[in-house]
């Protein structure tokens, strides 16, 4: 059987199995009586990914069939200082997972050119606040992971959000605290030299199916990977039942 390397987010983890990326998203979702369904998000990785920090003898040695014959679904290699280890030319695909298991696979492309004054970012990993910033994405990830700032971190994922209407009494993601925040966040920014401040220092991201402007960015000081979003009428045309699910 082949047998496949995954980082998941949320938590941060380094996964082998021999499940295929739409099955071992449905099983992340809804595949075990002790797990609550919810929104997963995950990296396929190179099969010949290897590293000095990771034990992957653990695909030989653990990640073998059961004895019936099933795959083996799930062999937990890494659950911290996963993807600052994992180099960026060992990710592939990124897969967004609905709560009943539909699973959309986003592949790399060209990061978009955006010339916004502001943009709001939703980081995920490994810290997760919600921050606006003066900065385009690339300048955005250059920014929090250069060892010279004293806040760094090796590497970031996060993603693009659309900015609310800052004019309108509105909720961001439902939450309408959140949307005052970025209002007070906007306004202070446009007065100071700062070209970054954190609107929420602990944001929890729900669902996939709104908010998000452009896609997902992954990077650190070598470069960095983006990963579209497609439109909604896209994904009501090309994926109707992964966008229906995220819909729910």
């Amino acid at each position: 059987m082949e047998k496949y390397l995954y980082l998941t987010i949320m938590p941060e983890t380094l996964v082998a199995s021999m499940l295929p990326p739409e099955e071992f998203g449905t099983y992340l979702a809804i595949g075990s009586q002790r797990k609550i369904p919810r929104e997963t998000i995950f990296f396929s990785l190179d099969p010949a990914f290897t590293s000095n920090y990771f034990d992957l003898s653990l695909l030989e040695t653990s990640c073998v069939p059961h004895e019936d014959g099933n795959p083996k679904r799930s062999v937990y290699i890494s659950i911290y200082r996963v993807l600052e280890n994992i180099p960026l030319n060992a990710i592939k695909s990124l897969y967004l997972t609905t709560r009943d298991g539909r699973v959309l696979e986003l592949s790399q492309g060209t990061p978009p050119e955006d010339h916004a004054e502001f943009h709001l970012y939703a980081e995920l990993c490994p810290v997760c606040p919600l921050a606006m910033s003066a900065l385009s994405p690339t300048e955005f990830c250059k920014f929090v992971t250069t060892p010279d700032h004293p806040l760094h971190i090796p590497k970031i994922f996060f993603m693009n959000m659309t900015m609310p209407d800052l004019n309108a009494d509105d909720t961001f993601m439902g939450v309408t605290s959140i949307h005052s925040h970025i209002i007070e966040t906007f306004k202070s920014l446009s007065s100071s030299r700062k070209k970054t401040k954190i609107v929420d220092r602990r944001h929890e991201v729900k669902g996939w199916n709104h908010g998000i402007k452009d896609g997902f960015y992954i990077g650190d000081p070598t470069g960095i990977l983006f990963f579209p979003m497609p439109s909604a009428a896209d994904l009501e045309l090309n994926h109707h039942k992964w966008w229906r699910s995220a819909n729910l």
